[in-house]
């Protein structure tokens, strides 16, 4: 049970697509029971359809269950130790049989320990399956751009960005999680850093709603937001958001598990040393 509240978060779009496909279902036979009011047996197919929601649901949680039990291992040695090489070996030993996702967030890993040859390697291979999935492609595009900003290759990352602009447009109006917020904070920076300042900052802006779902994402938004002023060259407010982040991130119960709150201390910093031209003075 220690990680089973973070995968039901994470997989709340699943359980709502259940809950919701089960009480219109419910409803359905509802309505078609109402004019039999009254009549012997007819609270028989009602009890039996509510039996059966509360059985999905029961499913559904018991497989979300199911899936955290198994990352048990890899979320204690992130928790404990965070993204290193224990880590990278108990992903592999978990996906022996490894898929596009998989390579992704191999490639993920390694791009949080700066080991960006490796990183690369794992985004590459990724991309050279084929991805129905838009999820899938979803997240190969962020990883991909997250990488080529970390390495100020800019003018490859804007690339992506533009061929994956209208796929990940459509994805965020569906999808208000991680991956959203990081395709609009991705935008806003490379906006920025193209001199395009109006489109950064509707780029921040349309990360609101997610933000206002999870509080998390505020860290996300946020370190854009000094990226753009840092390129702006607008110091003041720059340095004004980054102390007000690390002042909250300590403090802030968003986040489910320590991982994240130093994936978001990772972000800040890798953001202002890559953008911050006095850091690179120094």
């Amino acid at each position: 049970m220690k990680y089973f509240r973070y995968h039901l978060k994470a997989n709340k779009t699943l359980l709502g697509a259940a809950l919701w496909l089960s009480v219109a279902i419910d409803a359905l036979v509802i309505a078609c029971c109402v004019q039999y009011i009254g009549r012997e047996g007819f609270w028989v197919p009602i009890i039996a359809c509510l039996v059966i929601t509360a059985i999905v649901m029961l499913v559904v949680m018991f497989l979300i269950y199911r899936v955290s039990k198994k990352n048990e291992p890899m979320f204690d040695v992130l928790n404990e130790k965070g993204v290193c090489d224990e880590l990278i070996a108990v992903f592999r030993q978990r996906h022996p049989k490894m898929t596009p996702i998989h390579h992704v967030l191999l490639g993920i890993y390694f791009k949080i320990m700066q080991r960006y040859d490796e990183a690369e390697y794992e985004i590459s291979v990724a991309g050279n399956y084929f991805m129905a999935d838009i999820t899938t492609k979803a997240y190969y595009c962020c990883a991909f751009i997250s990488l080529r900003i970390r390495q100020r290759r800019f003018d490859e990352a804007i690339i992506m960005y533009n061929n994956y602009d209208s796929m990940m447009t459509a994805y965020c109006r569906s999808h208000k999680n991680a991956l959203c917020v990081d395709h609009y904070s991705q935008g806003a920076l490379l906006y920025a850093y193209s001199g395009d300042f109006q489109s950064a900052m509707v780029c921040i802006q349309s990360m609101d709603k997610a933000v206002r779902k999870n509080r998390m994402y505020a860290f996300t938004r946020n370190t854009a937001l000094m990226g753009v002023y840092l390129l702006m060259g607008d110091y003041s407010n720059a340095d004004s958001v980054k102390s007000m982040m690390l002042r909250d991130l300590p403090e802030c119960d968003a986040f489910d598990m320590k991982f994240q709150r130093d994936l978001a201390l990772d972000d800040i910093e890798s953001t202002s040393a890559i953008f911050d031209p006095r850091e690179q003075r120094g």
